[in-house]
């Protein structure tokens, strides 16, 4: 499997967690406010912006990575010669016969 496709499939799954996360931005807020916001007060209209936010940057997160998987997928398909090109080069030997093992 090529390098590339294994980057395309990994931002995929990046993109569809973002999705995810876009569509249920209430429990996403309430795990975050759980974790770092344990002293503070809630109030209804900060919670409202919270939702909002996470669910903005959760799509352009996706978007973002959708466009990379896409590229990587691209990549993957019409440049064989970057696999040869990472492969280390083969070696001969200047007096084949003369090396003998222990």
């Amino acid at each position: 499997m090529n390098l590339f496709f294994l980057a395309s499939v990994g931002c995929f799954l990046l993109a569809f967690m973002a999705i995810v996360v876009s569509m249920t931005p209430k429990r996403w807020r309430r795990r975050y406010q759980a974790v770092f916001e344990t002293g503070r007060l809630r109030r209804i209209n900060r919670n409202k912006r919270i939702d909002e936010a996470v669910a903005v940057i959760s799509i352009r997160f996706s978007v973002l990575m959708l466009v990379c998987a896409m590229i990587f997928a691209l990549l993957g398909i019409f440049s064989p010669k970057f696999t040869e090109f990472f492969q280390p080069p083969q070696l001969q030997p200047l007096f084949p016969g003369t090396i003998q093992g222990n």
